[in-house]
């Protein structure tokens, strides 16, 4: 029997819907399409020698070309040559680039919607949910800073990689594979996706329940991240020694306390997007008698449970709540790279949140005999138009880097550095000389090292 929301599906027409979703994403993101290079958008495409010339395409499968021209800390080669590419027809107008990532970030949400239609979601709900996901103010970052796109792309082929894995036909199992290996080389965190295929495959009723089968089908994408490991971590590895990390607190049991601790802030920014900054100074927790640490893991252990509860009696929730936490997974430094928490790593996991949530809230409610529908629909649409509001004044922000500058500085005190260093390179830039060592001096007392 297939799990379903109603025994109405797909009566909304696909023309309809991609014009909704196109018109909430132009018009909460408008406002963005001038917004200046920023981060690392200066490096990697304003001022990157390897994006500069279509001469540079075989340097991507150089070791030691690639690192030196590209400046990437791991080998990306997907998205340098997206950004070699782009660079030839954009140029460093930065309004081209910028509607570049709209476009992939409506093609996430289009896929996203076919994705909840063929998965236990009728039409109507899926919009809502993709609609959530289309305005979310935690997705700012990743939208406004250009060569954070790296997480839309990823995303874009492991959607692609997920529906053809589902499509019959050896043909579209083949491209599921190519298309998964190449995420994996848009970004690292994208090699969990055969894990994703096999959990929807698990509790799609559509399907033999037999895991044995499950894992045979998905043999291609298993030896293609085995081959995407011995790539970079043999063949192309960097060798820059400046590009080592150390663990956040200095062992593996350090960064895996505060990575506990960080999803649950995680879920703070995505339930309450308040607060964003593109800089967190996120502390680090040692001991597993922290009561921060100790109330994360209560909460891992309930969010485990119920999901494998929803496993075992294959509720369609459960993977998509696996999504969340699944891709949240190569962000807790058990591989070492010096970051605790950023908005743009949330981009993924929250497209699997966001039906997962829904569901969780349909499922409740049907057990405690309540009608839902209305319920989700009406609560649906206030958050919707709240986070567009948010999602329009946060886009103010990040246009001006003077006034996200200070706003980082505000929000996270006693993590300055690298903000005065940003605000030093927006005055030189303005000719502003006295504020540019100002700031520099700045950056200096907050953190010598800098």
């Amino acid at each position: 029997m297939k799990l379903s929301w109603s025994s109405q599906q797909n009566s909304l027409n696909l023309g309809l819907v991609a014009l909704i979703l196109a018109l909430l994403i132009g018009g909460v993101y408008l406002n963005s399409l001038k917004t200046p290079f920023l981060f690392d958008d200066i490096t990697l495409i304003k001022n990157s020698r390897g994006a500069s010339s279509l001469s540079n395409l075989g340097a991507v499968f150089d070791r030691q070309q690639y690192f030196e021209l590209f400046a990437e800390r791991s080998y990306r080669p997907v998205t340098s040559i997206q950004f070699m590419l782009l660079k030839q027809v954009f140029h460093d107008n930065p309004a081209y680039w910028r509607a570049f990532n709209l476009l992939i970030h409506f093609a996430n949400c289009f896929l996203l919607y076919l994705l909840l239609r063929r998965f236990w979601f009728n039409d109507h709900l899926a919009l809502l949910a993709v609609s959530l996901f289309a305005v979310h103010t935690l997705h700012t970052e990743t939208i406004n800073v250009i060569s954070f796109n790296r997480d839309m792309v990823g995303g874009l082929f492991s959607l692609l990689a997920l529906h053809s894995y589902f499509k019959k036909g050896y043909g579209w199992l083949v491209f599921s594979v190519i298309i998964y290996f190449l995420a994996c080389f848009v970004k690292e965190t994208f090699i969990l996706v055969p894990v994703l295929c096999f959990l929807f495959a698990w509790v799609d009723q559509e399907r033999e329940a037999n895991y044995k089968k499950i894992i045979m089908s998905l043999t291609g994408h298993f030896l293609a991240s085995l081959l995407f490991l011995f790539v970079i971590f043999y063949l192309v590895k960097n060798p820059n020694p400046l590009y080592k990390s150390a663990y956040p607190g200095g062992t593996l049991s350090s960064a895996l306390l505060t990575f506990c601790v960080a999803i649950f802030y995680y879920l703070r920014l995505f339930l309450l997007p308040i607060g964003l900054t593109p800089i967190y100074d996120f502390p680090v927790f040692t001991s597993i008698l922290d009561w921060q640490v100790l109330l994360s893991l209560t909460g891992l252990g309930f969010f485990s449970g119920f999901i494998l509860y929803g496993f075992f009696t294959r509720k369609a929730f459960a993977p998509y709540l696996s999504w969340f936490f699944l891709f949240l997974l190569p962000t807790s430094n058990i591989i070492p790279y010096g970051k605790v928490l950023a908005e743009r790593y949330a981009y993924f996991p929250v497209m699997g949140l966001i039906p997962a949530v829904l569901l969780v809230i349909k499922f409740t409610l049907e057990k405690l005999n309540l009608k839902w529908e209305k319920s989700i629909f009406i609560t649906g649409m206030i958050f919707l138009v709240i986070l567009s509001i948010l999602t329009i004044k946060r886009n103010l922000v990040w246009r001006n880097p003077q006034a996200l500058w200070l706003d980082a500085i505000e929000k996270m005190p006693t993590k300055t550095a690298k903000s005065h260093v940003n605000l030093s390179y927006h005055y030189q830039k303005q000719g502003d000389y006295e504020k540019a060592i100002m700031h520099y001096e700045k950056a200096i007392l907050a953190d010598p090292l800098s």
